[in-house]
Protein backbone atom coordinates (compact mmCIF):
# COMPACT_ATOMS: atom_id res chain seq x y z
CA UNK A 1 0.00 0.00 0.00
CA UNK A 2 2.45 2.47 0.95
CA UNK A 3 5.41 1.22 -1.42
CA UNK A 4 8.15 -0.01 0.94
CA UNK A 5 6.23 -2.43 2.83
CA UNK A 6 5.70 -5.24 0.27
CA UNK A 7 9.45 -5.05 0.00
CA UNK A 8 10.44 -4.78 3.98
CA UNK A 9 7.36 -5.15 6.07
CA UNK A 10 7.06 -3.81 9.54
CA UNK A 11 10.45 -3.18 10.91
CA UNK A 12 10.73 -3.49 15.13
CA UNK A 13 12.23 0.21 15.68
CA UNK A 14 11.97 0.59 19.19
CA UNK A 15 11.70 -1.59 22.31
CA UNK A 16 11.10 -0.71 26.22
CA UNK A 17 10.35 -2.81 29.19
CA UNK A 18 8.24 -1.19 31.76
CA UNK A 19 5.34 -2.75 35.05
CA UNK A 20 1.97 -2.33 34.87
CA UNK A 21 0.33 -3.80 38.15
CA UNK A 22 3.39 -6.14 39.08
CA UNK A 23 4.04 -7.62 35.80
CA UNK A 24 6.75 -6.55 33.14
CA UNK A 25 6.06 -5.84 29.67
CA UNK A 26 8.09 -5.40 27.37
CA UNK A 27 6.48 -2.60 24.52
CA UNK A 28 8.07 -3.17 20.54
CA UNK A 29 7.09 -0.54 18.25
CA UNK A 30 6.45 -1.16 14.83
CA UNK A 31 7.77 1.42 12.03
CA UNK A 32 5.90 1.44 8.40
CA UNK A 33 2.61 -0.37 10.45
CA UNK A 34 2.60 2.42 13.30
CA UNK A 35 1.65 -0.71 15.97
CA UNK A 36 2.93 -1.82 18.62
CA UNK A 37 3.46 -5.38 20.24
CA UNK A 38 3.16 -6.02 23.72
CA UNK A 39 4.73 -9.18 26.11
CA UNK A 40 4.53 -10.01 29.05
CA UNK A 41 7.59 -11.11 30.69
CA UNK A 42 6.47 -12.80 33.78
CA UNK A 43 7.97 -15.56 32.49
CA UNK A 44 11.63 -14.43 31.42
CA UNK A 45 12.16 -17.98 29.21
CA UNK A 46 8.26 -17.71 27.85
CA UNK A 47 7.45 -14.25 26.82
CA UNK A 48 3.63 -13.84 26.31
CA UNK A 49 2.12 -12.31 23.49
CA UNK A 50 -0.40 -9.82 24.73
CA UNK A 51 -1.53 -7.47 21.62
CA UNK A 52 -0.98 -5.92 18.77
CA UNK A 53 -2.01 -1.67 19.49
CA UNK A 54 -2.08 0.55 15.67
CA UNK A 55 -3.29 4.20 15.28
CA UNK A 56 -3.13 3.75 11.60
CA UNK A 57 -6.05 4.15 9.02
CA UNK A 58 -5.56 1.32 6.09
CA UNK A 59 -8.83 2.19 4.78
CA UNK A 60 -7.68 5.24 2.15
CA UNK A 61 -3.78 4.35 1.55
CA UNK A 62 -1.95 4.92 4.87
CA UNK A 63 -3.08 7.37 6.94
CA UNK A 64 -2.75 8.24 10.86
CA UNK A 65 0.49 8.35 12.73
CA UNK A 66 2.90 6.34 10.50
CA UNK A 67 6.51 5.13 11.54
CA UNK A 68 6.71 6.42 14.67
CA UNK A 69 10.00 6.48 15.22
CA UNK A 70 10.56 5.64 19.54
CA UNK A 71 9.06 4.47 22.18
CA UNK A 72 8.95 5.66 25.72
CA UNK A 73 7.43 3.93 28.87
CA UNK A 74 6.19 6.55 31.75
CA UNK A 75 5.98 5.34 35.19
CA UNK A 76 2.58 5.70 36.98
CA UNK A 77 4.18 8.08 39.42
CA UNK A 78 5.19 10.17 36.60
CA UNK A 79 2.20 9.91 34.47
CA UNK A 80 -0.86 12.78 34.27
CA UNK A 81 -3.21 10.05 34.06
CA UNK A 82 -2.03 8.14 36.70
CA UNK A 83 -1.55 4.95 35.06
CA UNK A 84 1.44 3.61 33.44
CA UNK A 85 2.00 4.55 30.02
CA UNK A 86 3.90 3.80 26.74
CA UNK A 87 4.18 6.61 24.29
CA UNK A 88 4.94 6.27 20.82
CA UNK A 89 7.25 9.49 19.75
CA UNK A 90 7.84 10.59 16.41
Amino acid sequence: MDGRSDAKGPEPETVVQGEMDGVPYAFIVLERFSGMMVYDLFEPVGPKFVSLLSSCDFTEGVAGDVSPEGLEFILVEDSPTKKSLACSCA
